[in-house]
C-alpha cells in the first residue's frame, strides 16, 4: 500500500514564474521522473537469476542496459543543471541544509572532464566513435560470450557481443584493471549520484516556489491509496516475454 498526495498547482500559477525558473522546475521534475523510473526498472530486472544460461545473460544484459540509460539521465542532468549555476546560487541561501549539501556533491559532476560527463559524452548519450568502440573491443577476452541470441520478435532477440563492447568501453573510464572492478567504481559513482540529485532536486524546487507562489503551495490537498502494489523481491521484470497470439 502507498499513499499518494495530490499537490494542485495550476497553469496560471505556473505561468506567473519567471520563464528561467519555470524552466528549471519542469526540467528538475522530468529529472526526477526518469530516475524514479531507472531506478525501479534496475530494481526489477535484476531481482531474478533464471536457471537457464542464455536467459541469465539475457537478462543481466538488459540489466546494463536500463543502468546505462540512469547514467545517461544522470549525466544529462549535470550539464543542465551546470549551465544554470547562477540562477541555482540565487535560491542557495534560502534552500534547506540538505539541498545545499546535495548541491555541493552534484555540482562535482558538472566538469566537462568530470567522470559522468565523459561517460555521457562517449558512451551514453552519444554512441562511441570507432576509435573507442575499437579500444573497447580489444580490451575484451575471447573467453567472453560472444554469441548473439536471435528469436522470431525483435524484442526477444539480443546481440550480446554488442553490449559487451559498449560495456566494456564504458568501463575504461575508471582506470580499474579487471571488469568486474571497473563495474564496482561505475555502479557505486551511479548510485552515489542517484541518490543525492533528488535531495538537490526536491529542495531547489520547493525553494523557488514557495518564494515565488508563498508557503503553502506544497500543501497536499488530497490523498489517494495504492492497494495494488507490487514488492521489489516479488516481482521480476524478464527479458523474454511470450508475445500474444
Amino acid at each position: 500500500m502507498v499513499d499518494v498526495f495530490t499537490i494542485p498547482i495550476s497553469k496560471v500559477q505556473f505561468d506567473t514564474l519567471p520563464k528561467d525558473e519555470r524552466a528549471t522546475i519542469f526540467v528538475a521534475g522530468h529529472v526526477l521522473n526518469q530516475i524514479s523510473v531507472f531506478m525501479k526498472l534496475v530494481h526489477l530486472s535484476s531481482s531474478h537469476d533464471p536457471a537457464n544460461p542464455v536467459e541469465e545473460k539475457a537478462s543481466g544484459m538488459q540489466t546494463q542496459i536500463i543502468l546505462r540509460s540512469l547514467m545517461g539521465a544522470l549525466a544529462e542532468a549535470t550539464v543542465w543543471f551546470g549551465k544554470r549555476q547562477k540562477l541555482i546560487e540565487l535560491y542557495l541561501p534560502d534552500m534547506h541544509q540538505e539541498g545545499r549539501d546535495a548541491y555541493d556533491k552534484v555540482k562535482a559532476h558538472f566538469p566537462k572532464n568530470s567522470f559522468m560527463r565523459w561517460l555521457r559524452n562517449n558512451f551514453l548519450y552519444h554512441y562511441p566513435n570507432e576509435e573507442n568502440a575499437d579500444i573497447a573491443f580489444k580490451a575484451i577476452p575471447e573467453t567472453e560470450p560472444w554469441e548473439w541470441y536471435l528469436s522470431q520478435t525483435n524484442t526477444n532477440s539480443i546481440y550480446f557481443s554488442s553490449e559487451l563492447v559498449l560495456g566494456y568501453g564504458l568501463m575504461t573510464a575508471t582506470g580499474e584493471p579487471t571488469p568486474h572492478g571497473a563495474f564496482g567504481v561505475v555502479m557505486a559513482r551511479t548510485m552515489e549520484l542517484a541518490n543525492t540529485m533528488p535531495d538537490f532536486l526536491m529542495r531547489l524546487i520547493e525553494t523557488i516556489l514557495t518564494k515565488k507562489l508563498g508557503p503553502d503551495i506544497l500543501k497536499p490537498r488530497a490523498k489517494t491509496v495504492i492497494t495494488e502494489t507490487a514488492r521489489f523481491g516479488e516481482f521480476w521484470l524478464p527479458f523474454y516475454v511470450a508475445q500474444e497470439k
